[in-house]
């Protein structure tokens, strides 16, 4: 049971629990599609909680095609129960408060090739080692405390390189 607050009015309801919600959120996505033909599921700022509940591991894996899954900001600690999508290539876990030790989780998704955890509490590189498996190609490990002191290499801006081409006026 909970209280619903709307305008200031109270009223008294049955609470329909989160799988309802997780599971509208993944109907609104996929709407009119077969489970076979959904290729990316998007369950950004969906609160599931401190992990995926075994119901909702279930109900993710029935998307067996999905090769794109964005579940940032969804209040997420650990990845105990992550679903098993063996197609999946992109995952976006930003903005959560996983731990490094939880990456381990992920090591199953062997057609992984871009991994976004940036904006979490990863604290130690060797962590990432946890990932060494993956096919990945890219990970943005942004926004950590092991970000803090990675130099990152990034490209000249087009106009830079435009200037860098024009002949010096001597």
């Amino acid at each position: 049971f909970f209280f619903q607050a709307e305008d200031g009015i109270r009223d008294f309801c049955l609470s329909r629990g989160l799988g309802d919600v997780y599971k509208r959120q993944i109907a609104e996505n996929t709407e009119g599609e077969e489970l076979s033909e959904v290729g990316e599921l998007d369950l950004d700022d969906l609160m599931l909680g401190e992990k995926l509940t075994a119901a909702m591991q279930k109900e993710i894996e029935k998307y067996k095609n999905v090769t794109i899954l964005s579940m940032g900001s969804c209040g997420l600690s650990s990845l105990e129960n992550f679903p098993s999508l063996p197609k999946l290539e992109m995952l976006n876990l930003s903005n959560n408060s996983i731990q490094g030790k939880e990456l381990g989780a992920l090591a199953g998704l062997t057609s992984l090739k871009v991994l976004t955890i940036e904006g979490n509490r990863l604290t130690n590189y060797e962590d990432l080692k946890l990932l060494a498996e993956l096919p990945l190609t890219q990970i943005d490990i942004g926004n950590n405390d092991i970000a803090k002191d990675c130099l990152l290499y990034t490209s000249p801006s087009p106009r830079d390189r435009q200037k860098s081409r024009m002949p010096s006026s001597a």
